[in-house]
């Protein structure tokens, strides 16, 4: 694997992806006086589904850069784009509604936004890098054309009888 061929916005995705597995785990996400407790599942849909999509575009980013997955196949800046921008707005949403139960914010809810954001930042970046401009993003029918596969999505044709022999005849339509 040669990691000289990753750019800049594949380690500033990876890395957020790093810090959200590793310090978003680790670090207590409330406290209340001396006390820390609490995690990014203590609170699932602003905190663990951010948790899971951060670290998530963060193994999609490494497999692109390691050209283990192909980057043709499917519009994966753009798909990077909305799972860590979706990211980024959950840990928002959290931090501003804090943990609730008159606690406070921890460390971890803290470096978690932080992480999400770094990823952010590196998937605006790979898009712009892959001929993207941020105001397609409003063009549903760039959206959609971006999703759409060549040949239309029809079936591959059969492959040759093999052996010389000729397929059997359909059965009769009824």
């Amino acid at each position: 694997m040669d990691l000289s061929k990753f750019k800049t916005s594949d380690w500033l995705i990876i890395g957020g992806g790093i810090a959200m597995l590793v310090l978003g785990l680790a670090l207590k996400w409330a406290s209340f006086g001396g006390f820390s407790a609490g995690g990014p599942f203590d609170w699932f849909l602003t905190g663990g589904l951010a948790w899971l999509l951060t670290v998530g575009a963060g193994v999609v980013a490494f497999l692109l850069g390691a050209a283990v997955i192909k980057a043709s196949t499917t519009p994966w800046t753009l798909i990077l784009l909305a799972a860590t921008g979706l990211a980024t707005l959950l840990m928002l949403i959290r931090l501003i509604i804090g943990p609730g139960d008159g606690l406070d914010r921890g460390a971890g809810m803290y470096v978690a936004f932080v992480a999400a954001a770094v990823a952010l930042v590196g998937s605006v970046m790979k898009f712009t890098e892959s001929g993207g401009n941020l105001s397609d993003l409003t063009d549903t029918g760039k959206l959609r054309n971006a999703f759409d596969r060549p040949g239309g999505g029809a079936p591959p044709p059969p492959p040759p009888p093999s052996g010389g022999m000729t397929p059997p005849p359909p059965p009769p339509s009824a």
